[in-house]
């Protein structure tokens, strides 16, 4: 697991999670880089809102591996814009950081995608568990 400050790459999958930030619209934006040989393969990752310790974190899963993108504060806004908004947005640089405009110039693609379904779901509920926490 990485903790989102530093990006330790696992091989056995072609995405590596870097970032969340917020699109001009509000929109949570998971950014993830990949190497320009492995583009082309599908990226499939899980949304998820931990709870533990005292602590909120946000994650986002590849594969086997939970990288967490966002603490505390951060966690709870990106949860509660995914909910608000049941969108997000992907943004994927192949490696060599070329330049996109409407993401500071880092990411080559950025896609928009709604959260519906298990996956929302599964996210409300989590967001739910928070209102007792404050």
């Amino acid at each position: 697991m990485s903790d989102g400050e530093g990006v330790d790459r696992d091989r056995s999958t072609a995405y590596t999670p870097v970032e969340v930030a917020f699109a001009r619209d509000g929109t949570p934006v998971f950014c993830f880089e990949t190497e320009p040989a492995r583009a082309g393969e599908p990226l499939e990752f899980d949304l998820l809102l931990l709870r533990g310790e005292g602590l909120v974190r946000f994650g986002v899963r590849v594969g086997e591996r939970i990288t967490v993108v966002a603490r505390e504060r951060s966690a709870r806004r990106i949860a509660e814009r995914l909910v608000e908004y049941e969108s997000y947005d992907v943004a994927v640089s192949y490696g060599d950081r070329t330049r996109y405009p409407g993401l500071d110039g880092r990411y080559d693609e950025v896609t928009r995608h709604r959260l519906t379904g298990a996956a929302y779901d599964r996210l409300y509920e989590a967001y739910r568990g928070l209102e007792g926490d404050e």
